[in-house]
């Protein structure tokens, strides 16, 4: 296996360098281009490392939390293009899946640590963009146009307006300003993995009004192939873009508007490969795929007031998954599950920060509300188990009806303030106050033929929660750098 990785690597990499050499793929449209290739280059040092992970710049050595951060650069090397790439690149970060919602791409969490939930409750690692929390089903994203990723472990509730016990995956998007600049890239790779991306930034009036575009395309045939179907297990294609605006009518605010979509279609490896094997090949006798369409958009208001700034982020996402797969991942066909879900999630975070970097005190409070909605049909349907264990013939026949309807709304104070006892030693206190209540509707038919029995039933429950979260830190730089 990792002969066919190198091999991936080396092959795109080399496709890469040559369409780049003979079509120009990778350029930067102004003098900016050395500036910040200077700037990577000295951020390969890590004492010059720059993170946000506080809510303010600062050196990654110089904060009492455990991070992980990738520029542009770094990015590139390690070939990651979304989310899910990043599994492998970051100690403590994995993913669990949901095999009860589905085996698919819509129903995986992140954990880190070990710590990870089910969608069906609430991720316990969340990832945000721009301080945009995305939802449970849309958080696997496409890097377009990053300025570099930060993955924060632990909680993480006092500084970012939805909680997030396990930790925190932030990505950070390059903002335009009066340079122009684009890029272009195309990579092709093992498995006819095809992939094209494209950005451009710059000023639409000087000094006041910016723009920023990015567009990705991918095609692959996976690495997976169905041996009773004869195809491609996980042949797949995805499309997304990304658009926003960025507009400074003086000195002292800043607006910002986004919009971003994608939409994927494709195979799912699932289950289905015989255990033992060591080939890349599957037994499933129904093709497993899925739909998903991902859109949203967000604003961002930001206020300089002199001693403190004033944050406004508001906030929208919408997923729509559709998928189907082979339950038992092997003969006789007939054994399929079809799942439909749609969630939408809205968000206003407003935050206060100091901005004085030469006072030994320094803090951080904000808001924050919420409301979701997710509605989920799922559809099982079992044909003749028997035939393959004769101890499945109670469940020949099995039909399952389901539809889950959640509505979930809440808000949060937070807060963080920070005081250098000495020049070496600082400490930081925190708090979060959470409440939320969530609604669940539930109806199910269920029919098996075998024991003559058909059950019906609906039901519905209301909860309401809150909980306050303390967090104090000391710590000690034993040396500059």
């Amino acid at each position: 296996m990792t002969t066919y990785k190198n091999y991936t690597v080396y092959r795109s990499a080399l496709a890469s360098s040559i369409i780049g050499s003979l079509l120009g793929a990778t350029m930067m449209i102004s003098p900016g281009h050395a500036q910040n290739q200077a700037r990577s280059t000295s951020s390969s040092n890590i004492e010059e490392i720059v993170v946000m992970a506080r809510k303010r710049e600062e050196r990654v050595i110089d904060i009492p939390i455990s991070v992980s951060a990738f520029d542009e650069t770094k990015l590139e090397l390690v070939r990651a293009d979304n989310v899910t790439s990043m599994y492998g690149r970051v100690p403590g970060l994995f993913f669990s899946q949901d095999n009860l919602e589905g085996p698919t791409r819509d129903y995986a969490q992140l954990t880190m640590r070990g710590i990870g939930a089910t969608p069906a409750i609430e991720p316990s690692v969340s990832v945000f963009v721009d301080g945009v929390y995305q939802s449970s089903m849309g958080f696997d994203v496409a890097f377009l146009d990053i300025e570099r990723i930060e993955v924060l472990r632990g909680p993480q509730g006092t500084l970012f307006g939805r909680n997030t016990q396990g930790g925190a995956l932030s990505i950070i998007s390059k903002q335009p300003d009066n340079t122009l600049a684009g890029r272009f890239s195309l990579d092709y790779a093992s498995f006819n993995t095809l992939r094209a991306s494209s950005s451009i930034r710059g000023p639409l009036v000087e000094d006041e009004l910016f723009f920023s575009m990015s567009l990705m395309g991918e095609h692959t045939d996976g690495f997976a192939r169905n041996v009773l179907l004869n195809r491609h297990q996980m042949e797949s294609d995805q499309i997304a873009g990304r658009a926003g605006l960025r507009y400074l009518p003086n000195d002292d605010l800043e607006i910002r508007l986004n919009v971003d979509a994608s939409r994927f279609k494709g195979g799912q490896l699932g289950v289905g490969i015989p255990e033992g094997w060591r080939r890349y090949e599957t037994t499933q006798s129904d093709y497993q795929d899925e739909t998903a369409e991902i859109y949203g958009g967000s604003m961002h208001i930001n206020y300089d007031a002199g001693d403190f700034d004033i944050t406004s982020i508001t906030g929208y996402r919408a997923v729509r998954s559709d998928s189907f797969y082979d339950v038992d991942g092997r003969e006789p066909a007939g054994n399929t599950q079809t799942q439909d879900a749609h969630q939408q999630h809205y968000s206003e975070e407003i935050r206060f920060a100091s901005t004085n970097t030469d006072s030994r005190f320094s803090w951080l409070g904000g808001v924050y509300l919420f409301k979701e909605k997710k509605d989920n049909t799922r559809v099982l349907l079992l044909g003749d188990l028997s035939a393959a264990r004769p101890e499945n013939q109670i469940l020949d026949g099995f039909d399952l009806v389901e539809d889950v309807n959640t509505r979930r709304h809440g808000y949060a104070l937070f807060g963080q303030a920070g005081y250098r006892l000495a020049d070496a030693l600082n400490l930081t206190v925190g708090m979060r106050y959470s409440w939320e209540e969530a609604k669940i509707n539930v109806s199910r038919y269920l029919q098996m033929p075998a024991i003559n029995t058909i059950i019906s039933f609906s039901g519905n429950n209301e909860e309401s929660f809150k909980g306050f979260t303390p967090m104090v830190s000391l710590a000690h730089h034993w040396a500059e750098d």
